[in-house]
């Protein structure tokens, strides 16, 4: 008898900030985003804004969505010092913001950790006088379970690729005949 089987296959967490709908406080003129270019030069970036007091990024994930970690590519092919202290900032109403987490040292990639959150808009904010650029920001969905961190729940989906199945629960051979099944 099985008393209970869970199936997570493998993958990157779904990151909730990818095709959604953002904005920047202003834009640098000399950045071409089609180009990737940046005053001639080619660039990962994704924006660049002007140099202005607090310049910011923010990301509207369309719905208050629950999340506990974000992780920031800074722009590596130059000054990644104009992105520090960056400030992770929630809302729901695009009006009041709230700190999240802050780095204050040069950082290639941040990930940042913290308590769970439900917000809609997700804001990074440099806290002084600068530019902000940045190659990439990731949104990673809050699991509930302790495989959360190597394993993503779902269910069947067609033309999905799995890496590894782990299966908790039922032996044997029905253990294995419901994963074939699932995957």
């Amino acid at each position: 008898a099985i008393s209970g089987v869970a199936v997570y296959l493998a993958s990157q967490p779904r990151d909730l900030a990818a095709g959604r709908p953002w904005r920047a406080s202003s834009a640098y003129p000399g950045f071409v985003p089609e180009d990737k270019a940046c005053d001639g030069n080619s660039t990962r970036i994704f924006f660049h804004t002007a140099e202005e007091s607090s310049p910011w990024v923010e990301i509207d994930l369309g719905a208050p969505t629950s999340f506990s970690s974000i992780t920031v590519k800074n722009r590596v092919d130059c000054c990644l010092d104009r992105a520090v202290p960056l400030v992770l900032e929630v809302s729901n109403d695009q009006a009041t913001f709230t700190e999240v987490a802050r780095k204050t040292d040069i950082f290639e990639t941040w990930t940042a950790t913290f308590a769970k959150q439900s917000a809609r808009f997700v804001r990074l904010r440099v806290a002084k006088k600068s530019w902000l650029h940045l190659e990439k920001i990731s949104i990673q969905p809050l699991f509930s379970s302790a495989f959360s961190r190597y394993f993503t729940p779902c269910a069947a989906r067609k033309g999905q690729v799995s890496v590894r199945s782990f299966v908790i629960g039922g032996a044997g051979f029905v253990g294995s005949h419901l994963v074939d099944q699932l995957v």
